[in-house]
Formats: structure tokens, sequence, C-alpha cells
């Protein structure tokens, strides 16, 4: 029996062995440009360590340009995430942001209306390969998604990267995309927008917004451009979202602006849902320009 418990240890040991080795080889091969891993470097290891902070979607991540909200006082570093939603957000925040980086003073948040789709792929548990151990280890025990916290953490299994758009001009965590919108919304697209059912989430905008009060942090919200046709933008499922989005920022006493409107041209979107470059600059300026109306931010010298 002894040996048997002796041989069963080498052959786990030797096992463990293996598996990191190969997990290595495979991390030594994997494409070093990697535009999410860069955001969670500065979130755990903070160089910028921003003033102004950006969180949200992948309609923010493209479309809100931090060089242009900047000042040689005031740094501005863009952590909103592809696909992601209040769930994803309120777990990066509260058990991450809070825990390795600087308190800002102030944070924009692209609020979409997709956000309520429960189809939005984003979990906290596909980026754990980002994550310190510590937190890998946390999240691991804590998760009813085991599978995708363990399988997502190791390159042996995932060697997937992000790295679609400009990836050599990513500035403090925005990468533009240099495309002009070729065609419009396809089947697959309006399936996905019209189901905006999931209340869950905003319930958990609630929490995120209320943790933003409690650690004093002035917050405003914003609902970002889309080019969507006059009947797809008129949908009641859409304008219901929308409605629902605008009454929790009412209840939390935060204001939020609805830059829907805000621009039509094809020419400044590389698809219906997101800002190509150009279209990430007129709507960044536009953006600084409404925070110096009501805020003091650009008066701040410190």
């Amino acid at each position: 029996m002894k040996r048997f418990i002796i041989n069963i240890f080498k052959f786990s040991a030797f096992f463990i062995l293996i598996f990191f080795i190969l997990n290595f080889i495979c991390k030594l091969y994997t494409p070093e440009k990697d535009r999410f891993q860069w955001k969670y470097d500065e979130l755990f290891h903070p160089k910028v360590k921003a003033k102004f902070v950006i969180f949200g979607t992948s309609k923010s991540a493209r479309g809100i340009n931090p060089k242009i909200l900047e000042t040689d006082s005031l740094s501005v570093y863009n952590f909103a995430f592809d696909s992601s939603n209040p769930e994803f957000l309120y777990y990066l925040y509260t058990n991450l942001f809070r825990h390795y980086y600087p308190k800002p003073k102030f944070i924009l948040m692209d609020v979409t209306w997709i956000m309520l789709n429960p189809t939005m792929p984003r979990k906290i548990e596909q980026d754990s390969r980002y994550f310190p151990l510590k937190d890998y280890l946390y999240l691991f025990f804590n998760t009813k998604k085991k599978h995708l916290a363990f399988f997502n953490r190791y390159y042996l299994f995932n060697r997937e990267v992000s790295k679609y758009g400009e990836i050599d001009i990513t500035y403090n965590g925005f990468t533009p995309i240099n495309h002009i919108k070729t065609h419009g919304l396809t089947k697959h697209d309006r399936s996905f927008i019209l189901k905006l059912n999931d209340e869950k989430q905003l319930d958990y905008l609630k929490l995120l917004l209320e943790a933003f009060k409690k650690d004093s942090i002035k917050t405003l919200l914003v609902i970002m451009p889309d080019d969507l046709d006059e009947n797809m933008q008129n949908n009641p499922v859409i304008t219901n979202a929308v409605r629902k989005l605008k009454d929790v920022a009412k209840d939390e006493k935060i204001e939020l602006i609805d830059y829907r409107d805000c621009i039509h041209s094809d020419s400044l979107f590389y698809d219906w849902n997101h800002l190509n470059i150009n279209g990430a600059r007129i709507m960044s300026e536009k953006i600084r320009n409404d925070i110096a109306k009501r805020t003091t931010l650009y008066k701040d010298k410190n």
C-alpha cells in the first residue's frame, strides 16, 4: 500500500511537471500583442495610475480615446472590455480594481443597452489567465464556472489573444479600428439585438454605481452612438432597455448622457455598433467638452 501511494505521488508530480512545461511552451508561441493583457498589466501593476478611468463595453473600448481626454496633469486609461456586462464589471471593480489600482478622481462608464442581452459572452472566468495566483485561486474556489476559470488559465488549452484593430497604436487601453462600415445589420445581428431581457444586469449595474459612490468617485454615464435605421432605433425592445438604464441612473442620482443621435455617418463607424478611429476622435472630443461643462476636472491642476 505504501509503495502504491509513493507511485501515485511520483506519477502525479511527473504529470504536473509535464503539464507546466507544455503550458510554458504554448505560452512562448502565443503572440505577445494582447490588448487585454495590457489592460490587466496596468490594473495589477499600475504605471499610468490614471486619475480618470473608463469602464464599459467594446463600444467605449473602441470609441473613447484617452489621449484626447487627458491633459498634462490628468492621466486617463480605458479599462473597457469587449462583450462585458455589469456583472463582469462589478467583479472587476470590487474584487480587483479596488485592491490594486489607485483610486481615480473620475469614472466615465458606457452603459449601452446591449448590456441587457443575456447572451453577452464575456465572463470574468475567461480572463483568469491574467490574474495573479491568489486572485485566480479565489475566483476558482468561488465560481460555479470552474471549467471556464481552469481552461482559460492555461495556454495549453487556450492560446487566443485579443489583437484585432490597430494594435500597434494602442494607447492606454484604447485600440481603434481603421475600417469604414460596409454593410448593415445581418439576420444574426437583429436576433441578438432584440434579446434585451436580462434584469439581473440592471441589479449589477445598481451595485456597481453604488460601489463608485461608496468610494466617493465622481461618475458620468454615457450611451454611445450606434448606426441603426430609425425603425430599429425606435424598436420597443431597445427603447424599453434604454428607459431602464436611464431609470437606474436617475435612481442612483448619477447623470447619464445619451449620445445615440450624436453621430450618424457610415464613414464614422466600422459596423452598426462601433465607431471607427475617426468616429472615436469626434466622440472623444464631444465627451471632453461635455465633461468640461459639468465638472472642474479640466480646471484642476492637481
